[in-house]
């Protein structure tokens, strides 16, 4: 007879669990609280898009600052450590101020988890190391085409954000984000 506790085992050995917490359970859980449960509270106080966006990326971000500690648990300074975690936190507001917008727009939560759950899969582009490889790769032709790259994408998310998360679309009658 099998013990009962090989499937535990084997879900051990074959599952990567930080890649399950950071990409499935985290995007979820936060998305969850910061949008569906904070934000429905902030929405009784704040009544501009703007600033349920900005508070609510408040929260977010100051949650991302227990992030110090890990890193002093591993070995950093306090001074790298904050100065590290800083940069991450506001970061972590930009995300939420995004996030809010696209809960606000859509009036789904779901799209929120999703966008979360691909930005913490892929993570932010190290640029510079990005941009001395097409450089290594196609010589100054290569690091203006990265760049040109760059911008065209950030146009065209400019260009898009709003259409794409037109509140009629997704037959969305909240008063918030109607621009």
């Amino acid at each position: 007879m099998e013990d009962s506790t090989d499937w535990l085992r084997e879900c051990y050995y074959t599952l990567d669990w930080r890649w399950l917490r950071t990409v499935i359970v985290a995007p979820c859980v936060e998305e969850l609280i910061f949008r569906g449960c904070i934000l429905f509270h902030l929405k009784r106080e704040l009544k501009s898009c703007c600033s349920l966006c900005l508070a609510s990326a408040g929260f977010f971000a100051v949650s991302h600052f227990h992030h110090v500690f890990e890193k002093i648990h591993a070995g950093y300074s306090w001074k790298s450590a904050i100065k590290s975690c800083t940069a991450q936190v506001l970061l972590t507001a930009f995300f939420g101020t995004y996030s809010t917008f696209i809960v606000l727009r859509t009036g789904n939560l779901l799209a929120a988890c999703m966008v979360h759950a691909i930005c913490n899969q892929f993570g932010l582009p190290d640029l510079r190391a990005e941009i001395h490889l097409a450089e290594m790769r196609d010589g100054a032709r290569g690091k203006v085409l990265y760049l040109a790259i760059l911008v065209a994408g950030l146009f065209g998310w400019m260009l898009l954000i709003l259409p794409a998360t037109s509140p009629h679309l997704f037959s969305n009658n909240s008063p918030f984000c109607y621009t």
